[in-house]
C-alpha cells in the first residue's frame, strides 16, 4: 500500500548502517514509524528531507510492521533552530511531547501548534519561557487534558483574587477550600499538588485554551505572573501526561 502523507521528523533513530528510523507526525495517518534507506549517507536523495525537524512530503509503502520512504520533498528544516543550544533544547522537548503524546490528539490541530511553536523558537520574537509555557497549556488542552478554569471555586462556587490549580483534577480552588483541604489531609501540601493562580494568569490560561493559532502567542505578562505562568504549565503537563520527558532537563540545563 503505498500513500502520501505531510508531516513533521520527531524523531530519528539510526537503524543497520546508512538507515533512519523516523517518527513522523503526519496530518492525514497520525503518527507513523518509517524508515528510510540509505538517508544517513551524504550522497542520500533522501538526506534534506528526513532530518529532525524537517517539515515534507512524503510518499510512504506499507510493508510488515513499518512505512518505508520512497519519496520525500523538504517544505521547511527550520534552520535557524541550529544558531543556538537553548533554542535547540526548546525543540527537542517540544518534539518529544510530540512524539510520546500525540497519537491520540486531532492530528491536524495538533500538527499545526507543533509547527508554530518551532517557527516562533527559530525566530526572536518572543522569549523562549513564554513559547514553552504557551505550547504546553495549548498541548495539554488537545491531548484532552484541559483544566476547568471557566468559573470559580470548584467546591464552594467564591472567586478570590488568587486560585489554585489541582493539578490532578484539573479544577480550581479558592483559598478558604484549599486550606480547609489541606487541613483535612493532614498534609500541608494538601492531598493533591498545588498551583498558585492570579487573575492575570488565568486569562492567558484563557486565552491559550481558546484563542485561534495564529494570535496563540501573543501576549504579555508580568515577569511575577509569567513565572506563575510557566511553572503552573509545566506542572500541568507533566502530572497529566505522567511521563518524564529527558529533553526537558536538558532544556533546563542549557537556559540556566
Amino acid at each position: 500500500m503505498t500513500g502520501e502523507a505531510t508531516g513533521l521528523v520527531v524523531r530519528s533513530v539510526p537503524l543497520a548502517e546508512n538507515d533512519r528510523l523516523l517518527t513522523i507526525f503526519t496530518a492525514e495517518l497520525g503518527m507513523v514509524r518509517a524508515v528510510a534507506n540509505g538517508s544517513k549517507s551524504v550522497k542520500s536523495r533522501f538526506l534534506a528531507g528526513v532530518q529532525l525537524y524537517s517539515y515534507s512530503r512524503f510518499v510512504l509503502y506499507r510493508k510488515g510492521d513499518f512505512y518505508w520512504v520512497r519519496e520525500v520533498e523538504l517544505i521547511e528544516n527550520f534552520f535557524s533552530l541550529h544558531t543556538s543550544i537553548e533554542k535547540m533544547a526548546l525543540a527537542s522537548y517540544v518534539a518529544q511531547v510530540t512524539a510520546d503524546c500525540a497519537a491520540g490528539a486531532e492530528d491536524a490541530s495538533f500538527l499545526r501548534l507543533v509547527l508554530n511553536t518551532l517557527y516562533l523558537i527559530a525566530g526572536d520574537q518572543y522569549t523562549l519561557g513564554h513559547l514553552k509555557a504557551v505550547f504546553e497549556w495549548r498541548a495539554a488542552a488537545e491531548l484532552g487534558f484541559m483544566p476547568d478554569i471557566t468559573g470559580g471555586c470548584s467546591i464552594c462556587g467564591e472567586t478570590d483574587a488568587d486560585m489554585s490549580l489541582d493539578l490532578a483534577d484539573g479544577r480550581l480552588l479558592c483559598s478558604g477550600c484549599r486550606n480547609r483541604a489541606q487541613a483535612a489531609s493532614g498534609d500541608s501540601a494538601g492531598a493533591h499538588p498545588l498551583a498558585l493562580l492570579t487573575p492575570g494568569v488565568m486569562a492567558a490560561m484563557r486565552h491559550c485554551f481558546e484563542a485561534p493559532l495564529e494570535r496563540l502567542f501573543a501576549f504579555r505578562l508580568s515577569d511575577e505572573e509569567a513565572e506563575l505562568f510557566a511553572g503552573a504549565a509545566e506542572r500541568y503537563l507533566l502530572y497529566q501526561t505522567d511521563r518524564d520527558f529527558k529533553t526537558l532537563q536538558f532544556y533546563k540545563e542549557t537556559s540556566n
